[in-house]
């Protein structure tokens, strides 16, 4: 699984590291009118993403669950989905400047005449 703007053919080309990643959406119910949240697995996937920094999962699991209390009555219930797998980034990290090289010049403009 990616994000929509990710080069699936970047992992093929360069290796990077790799991270464990989980991501949970859920929706929730009170009262089984009113409903909040988003349980969709492309929300569960950018939780995961977005935690580890990746751009993809490799090994994907996703499941769902739902709970209820009181189940007659309705009174609340809630669904969740997971994503757990591999993440995965196709963009190298910045390698940050050795500390000899020469700091950025400021730009000063030419004076007008």
């Amino acid at each position: 699984m990616t994000r929509p703007s990710a080069d699936p053919g970047a992992v093929i080309r360069e290796a990077h590291p790799y991270h464990p990643a989980k991501g949970t959406a859920c929706r929730y119910f009170l009262l089984a009118i009113v409903p909040w949240g988003d349980p969709t697995a492309s929300q569960a996937l950018k939780k995961a993403l977005d935690a580890t920094g990746g751009d993809a999962l490799l090994n994907v699991t996703v499941y769902s669950s739902l709970y209820t209390f009181i189940p007659y009555l309705n009174i609340f219930t809630y669904t969740c989905t997971s994503v757990e797998g591999t993440a995965i980034s196709y963009l190298p990290p910045p390698t940050p400047l050795p500390p000899s090289a020469p700091a950025a010049l400021s730009y000063e403009p030419a004076p007008t005449q």
